[in-house]
């Protein structure tokens, strides 16, 4: 689930698609484990990510 400010960043820049799936661990761990079924990937772990707007 998005953060509140996670889910801001990722309305408001709409340039990069998958902004907001990507800052969604949830999300992005369905999608992969739907597109990579073999890889039984089970957790992810968000870390660091330095975004920086023009």
């Amino acid at each position: 689930m998005l953060s509140p400010d996670d889910l801001q960043i990722a309305e408001r820049d709409r340039d990069i698609p998958g902004l907001g799936v990507v800052l969604d661990a949830d999300a992005l761990i369905d999608i992969l484990q739907a597109g990579l079924p073999d890889a039984e990937i089970r957790t992810l772990e968000p870390s660091y990510v330095h975004y920086k707007p023009h």
